[in-house]
């Protein structure tokens, strides 16, 4: 979800819905924010993460004060998820209460229990006008490293580098006017922690749409 849609190349590139919806929050895979990742902290998993709540800090906590704690910060007002339907994922907006509804993940599901929150949820498809432009026309990599080393490398191959979230950048190659298309080539496969080709993950994505 890095795409800056201010960016000329990728104006619409998203299609947004939004709908009130009960939910097994089990169904919940991401949570926004939280003490414990601000702090450098990272669980592959909300199970993971309220594993590490419950049994390595060895809180106390049941399943039912867990849900009560976080219908009491909220209010009873509907939670507000981000569903993103390229992944099949949602994603809680919240501000506060992650550690748990972490620990409440991790004891309904060794348990067995249930929870069904009421939910807002803005959902998120990608445009396959828009993705499919941008797949015809450009070759696309993420990089995480200085925009000024791949000016440097390439100069005026560039159509665009597009600046997106945690410093990383993606930079937009013409298919067709490229003077470098084997060292374009050669970028493709490298390990995607440095150079992601985004046009192979954004084919891969679009097929779960």
């Amino acid at each position: 979800f890095f795409i800056n849609e201010r960016n000329e190349h990728f104006k619409g590139f998203f299609i947004k819905n939004e709908q009130n919806e009960d939910l097994n929050f089990l169904r919940i895979d991401s949570i926004n924010a939280s003490k414990s990742k601000s702090s450098g902290c990272r669980f592959d998993t909300i199970y993971s993460f309220g594993k590490n709540v419950l049994i390595d800090r060895k809180m106390n906590w049941d399943f039912e004060n867990c849900i009560k704690h976080i219908l009491n910060r909220y209010k009873e007002k509907p939670l507000t998820l981000y569903y993103y339907i390229w992944n099949n994922r949602y994603e809680w907006d919240n501000g506060d209460g992650s550690h748990h509804f972490a620990a409440a993940n991790f004891l309904a599901t060794n348990n067995g229990y249930e929870q069904i929150f009421k939910c807002n949820i803005k959902s998120f498809c990608i445009n396959n006008e828009v993705a499919n432009k941008l797949l015809d026309n450009y070759e696309m990599f993420v990089f995480n490293i200085s925009s000024y080393i791949i000016n440097e490398i390439f100069k005026e191959d560039i159509i665009d580098i597009v600046r997106i979230q945690d410093d990383h950048i993606i930079v937009l190659f013409d298919k067709d006017k490229s003077k470098n298309k084997e060292y374009i080539n050669l970028l493709k496969l490298i390990d995607k922690k440095y150079a992601l080709y985004f046009n192979e993950y954004l084919e891969s994505r679009l097929k779960y749409q």
